[in-house]
């Protein structure tokens, strides 16, 4: 078997698109599924992203949650369990990018609606927390900052969502990655999985 070299990625840069059976920013090495059980998560994600190199890295395009439950006997159940999401996430992800859904710019994937412009995805806000649609008791958001050898809760709430559940979750995780990055912890609840 042949590898890809960074000069075809270059020839084809955003025009490559996979799967992968995890959170991209967490992991990327072989036996994404053996990693999340072995390391005992709660949940893990497929992601479709677009491909810059060997190394399942580059702009996510949607995300799906995967539940592992304590109930799985096995390994082998938990990865039925994950290709069913994945097999329902990659022809979306695919059917909207044919659809010219899906726009980058730069490293930032833009989900466009069906009148091209951004706003499929709403932003969680303070001010705007309207979605009723899914159970708030299974959904909730919290960000935290440590200071004074405390940590301290700067903002926490409980959310429902209207739009398709992986476009949601992929808009949340996206956040998440955007709160980490400017130093808070966060922890995430959505459909009871818990994304620390």
């Amino acid at each position: 078997m042949r590898k890809l070299t960074p000069e075809f990625f270059n020839l084809y840069n955003n025009k490559i698109v996979d799967l992968f059976p995890a959170d991209t920013r967490k992991y990327q090495g072989l036996n994404a599924y053996e990693w999340a059980w072995l390391n005992k998560l709660n949940a893990t994600c497929a992601t479709v992203y677009f491909v810059e190199s060997l190394n399942n890295t580059g702009p996510i395009i949607l995300q799906a949650p995967i539940q592992i439950k304590p109930e799985y006997g096995s390994l082998e159940e938990f990865k039925n369990v994950g290709f069913e999401v994945e097999h329902k996430l990659y022809p979306l992800a695919l059917q909207m990018l044919v659809n010219g859904q899906i726009e980058l710019i730069g490293d930032k994937v833009n989900l466009l609606n069906n009148e091209g412009y951004s706003g499929v995805i709403e932003r969680i806000s303070k001010e705007d927390l309207i979605f009723v649609k899914y159970r708030t008791d299974l959904n909730h958001l919290k960000v935290s900052k440590l200071a004074n050898s405390k940590t301290e809760i700067v903002y926490q709430a409980s959310f429902g969502y209207e739009s398709h559940k992986f476009l949601h979750f992929t808009s949340l995780m996206g956040q998440v990655q955007d709160v980490r990055d400017k130093g808070y912890q966060c922890e995430l609840n959505f459909d009871g999985m818990r994304f620390a």
